[in-house]
């Protein structure tokens, strides 16, 4: 006999086995279910009249060959859209708008950092003794 207890060496493993079919049983029972849903809107569909000179997509809008970029220079919630479904856009126009309260925020916050640094420098001025200030 090799001085091993029998608890060791079946014991733990049948406890370990058992644990494992265990948990996967569990996990098995109680996996969600998701129910099938209705989508939010009705897909879209091709206009009825020729679609040949139209793009229409849900994401990647790309025409044969050539990519469309169509993005702002910075992240936002879009606040009005400016165009239609099929309607002819010229370059440079505008396609929507952004929230600007963002913005808004960004450059009150940097205003009165800039009001912060100007009191700060004559605070500092002010501190220089004036006839060390004298510059010939």
């Amino acid at each position: 006999m090799s001085g091993r207890s029998k608890i060791l060496t079946w014991g733990l493993p049948t406890v370990g086995l058992a644990a494992l079919v265990a948990g996967t049983t569990l996990v098995a029972v109680n996996r969600p279910v998701s129910a099938e849903e209705d989508p939010p809107r009705p897909p879209t569909s091709a206009p009825p009249v020729d679609a040949s000179g139209f793009i229409g997509a849900i994401g990647v809008s790309e025409p044969a060959g050539e990519a469309i970029a169509i993005a702002a220079h910075t992240a936002g919630v879009v606040e009005a859209v400016a165009v239609e479904v099929g309607e002819t856009v010229e370059p440079g126009a505008l396609l929507f708008r952004l929230d600007p309260r963002e913005a808004e925020s960004a450059a009150a916050l940097r205003r009165s950092q800039r009001d912060v640094a100007a009191a700060e420098v004559e605070s500092l001025r002010a501190l220089v003794p004036p006839r060390r200030a004298a510059v010939r």
